[in-house]
């Protein structure tokens, strides 16, 4: 939760050991230039001695690996379903 803004951010913590400042700037510069339903906007970048953080909107819901833990395996067309979407943000990410 922001406190200032009483609004709640997701937090990507990256290690220091698993990356470097310019592919995690990258990342970051590339993202902020997205606009979709299905993807956070970028709102600041951090960083401490072991960590990189982005800062990003806090998108409302489950992911697909937690419905999945919680609720087991998926019907088909549902299976089919979530994939189109994925596709549908890739497709949109490249474009």
């Amino acid at each position: 939760m922001h406190i200032g803004l009483e609004e709640y951010r997701a937090i990507k913590r990256i290690s220091k050991r698993d990356a470097d400042y310019d592919t995690f700037r990258r990342e970051a510069l590339v993202l902020k230039e997205l606009r979709h339903p299905g993807i956070p906007m970028i709102y600041d970048l951090e960083e401490d001695s072991e960590f990189f953080y982005l800062i990003e909107e806090y998108l409302e819901g489950y992911s697909l690996y937690a419905l999945i833990v919680n609720q087991g395996p998926i019907q088909e067309a549902e299976a089919v379903r979530y994939g189109m979407q994925v596709c549908g943000l890739v497709a949109y990410m490249h474009s």
